[in-house]
């Protein structure tokens, strides 16, 4: 450890833990002489091994009664014995490092978490935030499912991210490594259970081992989305006689399988789904489903994933293997299609939701079967069925008395319109689509806080690093929200501007409301605090924005910019837009915003911001 330091271990110096560690002056004299208040940066960094060395030092020799492992008073410790004890100093250091855990849903949006107007059930949730901090504007890097997950593992920015659009591979000839690999090198036994969509035109494979290896990760049970564990994502619209992922092969093994995948079908095309439904352009279907899986909830794939996670942290703790761990938990669920048990359908009956807000489908092609409240019932089926998981895994983890040594993360990958501004799935720039909630919970995370300021789930990735004690690399973007969450004071936001994207068209070649367009998107968005009372986010859109329902004119095929306040919850919308450029209302703000647009975004929208006379 000293000549970790770049220093003599020869050179004597004074221990400054001495007065407590009277009989370990030999270890005290192998280590430089370092005068700390003059230290520059870089050498500050490079003595931090043996401060740590000190520090752990002194904390085995209190617990063990002030005994040194080798030596009386000033003799010399032998190379052997100095070996054994920097081992066990080294054991004493890592199991104070924490266990991390991120919690994230499939296309859970922010207002469905319990704290909000729908009002769901979800105890685990609430419990989860009693004990941490809730930040209530959380914005995902970009709200699609590949381009959001692949720029989280990634730790950049979706401008910086390799995966634009739905369809594309984490592992690649332009991939970096990730965070799991950069978690690896600190000391992290790496583990992934249930869906990350980071391996998707071959599929993770019967066993879920492809690219797991270039992914960074060590243990792992995956499956596909639950659009594809009946098919395999490399063959989305055939369907396959049995499992060839790990879910649909435990489905086999219960000899459910066939009939399972009959009522999903390929892409939520199935017996469960037809007589009532609801696509949104030519991939995402299943939003209102009247049939009933025959799967009850206790052996649904996000059921599957619990209890995934749960069998590789016994395998890793019966292996007696001391290393703290990372788990990402990805549930499928409740991205849809919306197909519950028949227990979970019978309790969400009669159960009633806030309507959806500026909802008029009347005109748009294929809205005939569009039922919103059934399709909000079932959602929030989902979500509650979630949250009983949650729970189910919070309670496993402190039986095996791993609780409260484990910070964990909960969030998702994007929203849901769940029909706001007459629309479902994701992709758009607003509120229901791009914000989702985030808790964190743990210990030294300050408990009951809500935090009002914007930030990025991207920075979820940046605070693991941080409490992980790993140094972030150069090329990620990601920071730490840390200073917001940790005990004591309320540090600065680690942003002052907020970021999100999305970029799978890059020609008008359709009108965006076409049922044909699918999730074509081409904007970017950048949010900042103002004050206390003002939020603003400004969207430009090359091709004009879409999905905004009637929240202003759409301008199809033209470039677009828009301004929107987020507005109070129950005054009927989410946001508004408040630019104004021929009175000038806005535009100052919308100016200073525009600065932070990536240079394409900014080349064309920037120069709209012109008071017009």
């Amino acid at each position: 450890l000293c000549l970790q330091a770049g220093a003599n271990p020869l050179r004597p110096f004074h221990c400054p833990f001495a007065t407590t560690m009277p009989r370990c002056g030999a270890v005290s004299r192998m280590c430089p002489r370092t005068d700390l208040g003059g230290a520059p940066g870089g050498a500050a960094m490079a003595i931090r091994p043996l401060l740590a060395f000190l520090v752990a030092s002194w904390a085995v020799a209190a617990a063990s009664g002030g005994a040194c492992p080798a030596g009386d008073g000033d003799d010399e410790l032998d190379a052997s014995s100095l070996l054994q004890l920097s081992r066990q100093v080294g054991q004493e250091f890592e199991a104070r490092k924490p266990n991390m855990v991120v919690i994230a849903l499939d296309q859970w949006r922010f207002d469905w978490d319990g704290f909000h107007a729908p009002k769901l059930r979800l105890p685990a949730i609430k419990r989860l935030a009693e004990r941490g901090t809730r930040f209530e504007h959380a914005y995902v890097p970009s709200p699609l499912c590949v381009p959001s997950r692949v720029a989280f593992a990634a730790g950049v920015s979706y401008e910086r991210s390799w995966a634009k659009k739905n369809g594309q591979d984490y592992v690649s000839p332009d991939m970096t490594p990730t965070f799991m690999s950069e978690l690896r090198h600190a000391g992290y036994t790496t583990i992934f259970a249930g869906k990350d969509h980071l391996s998707v035109r071959n599929g993770v494979g019967y066993d879920g081992s492809i690219d797991t290896n270039a992914l960074g990760i060590d243990m792992f049970r995956r499956t596909e989305d639950k659009y594809e564990f009946c098919s395999g994502s490399h063959r989305p619209r055939h369907l396959v006689k049995e499992g060839v992922e790990p879910y649909g092969i435990n489905l086999t093994t219960a000899g459910v399988f066939g009939e399972q995948c009959r009522l999903y079908g390929p892409l939520a095309r199935g017996e469960a789904c037809a007589s009532t439904q609801v696509c949104v352009g030519r991939v995402e279907c299943g939003f209102n489903c009247g049939g009933v899986s025959v799967v009850d909830e206790d052996h649904s794939v996000d059921a599957w994933t619990v209890a995934s996670a749960e069998e590789m942290l016994a395998e890793k703790w019966a292996s007696q293997d001391s290393k703290p761990w990372f788990l990402h938990v990805g549930f499928p669920g409740p991205h849809p299609p919306f197909i519950l048990s028949p227990s979970m359908k019978a309790g969400a009956e009669g159960r009633e939701y806030p309507p959806a807000i500026d909802a008029n489908f009347s005109g748009i092609p294929g809205s005939e079967g569009i039922d919103v409240p059934a399709s909000r019932r079932a959602y929030g089926a989902l979500v509650e069925h979630i949250d009983a998981q949650i729970q189910r895994f919070v309670d496993f983890l402190e039986a095996n008395g791993k609780l409260d040594d484990t910070v964990i993360f909960l969030t998702a990958d994007h929203g849901e319109h769940l029909g706001d501004h007459a629309e479902f799935a994701k992709g758009s720039p607003w509120e229901p689509s791009v914000r989702v909630p985030l808790i964190v919970a743990g210990p030294g995370v300050a408990a009951g806080r809500v935090e009002q300021r914007p930030v990025e789930t991207l920075d979820i990735v940046g605070s693991l690093f941080d409490l992980a004690g790993a140094t972030r690399p150069e090329h990620m973007t990601t920071r730490s929200l840390r200073p917001l969450f940790r005990e004591g004071v309320i540090g600065e936001a680690p942003r002052d501007v907020v970021m999100s994207g999305l970029a799978t068209r890059q020609a008008a070649t359709l009108d965006p409301r076409d049922s044909r367009a699918g999730l074509q998107a081409d904007w970017e968005m950048a949010m900042k605090q103002f004050n206390s009372t003002i939020t603003l986010k400004l969207v430009c859109c090359p091709h004009g924005c879409f999905k905004q329902g009637t929240m202003f004119p759409k301008r199809a095929g033209e470039p677009q910019v828009v301004l929107m306040s987020l507005t109070p919850e129950g005054s009927g919308a989410f946001e508004k837009n408040v630019l104004d450029l021929q009175s000038g209302v806005g535009v100052p703000e919308a100016q200073v915003l525009a600065r932070s647009l990536s240079a394409r975004y900014q080349s064309i929208c920037a120069p709209m911001l012109q008071m017009r006379p």
